[in-house]
């Protein structure tokens, strides 16, 4: 007889892959793990907007352009703050599989 176990994968996954970083063996632990891969997520995405804003204005600056502000990262935050969908871009999941025993 071959005995299943529930475990949860979190992981992040976009258009093109998927990565898993927790295999976890409840819900809550799991739910608990989903959380911090979005704090994560969101924090490099904050890192990555204020190195591009920076980089936009000393090329416009330099270029004698008007200043181009690009939301991009705002938006992919804004989205998961809000549960929403984030596809194309990172999303953070939580995945029921059964592991074999």
């Amino acid at each position: 007889m071959i005995n299943l176990t529930k475990v949860y994968l979190v992981g992040i996954s976009d258009c093109e892959s998927m990565s898993i970083f927790h295999i976890c063996k409840t819900k809550e632990l799991a739910d608990k793990r989903l959380e911090e891969v979005k704090d994560n997520l969101i924090k490099d995405w904050k890192k990555l907007d204020t190195s591009l804003q920076k980089s936009l204005e000393e090329y416009c600056k330099k270029e004698n352009k008007p200043i181009y502000i690009d939301n991009m990262y705002k938006e992919m935050i804004d989205h998961l703050e809000k549960n929403e969908s984030n596809y194309p871009h990172e999303t953070p999941f939580i995945e029921e599989r059964e592991l074999e025993e």
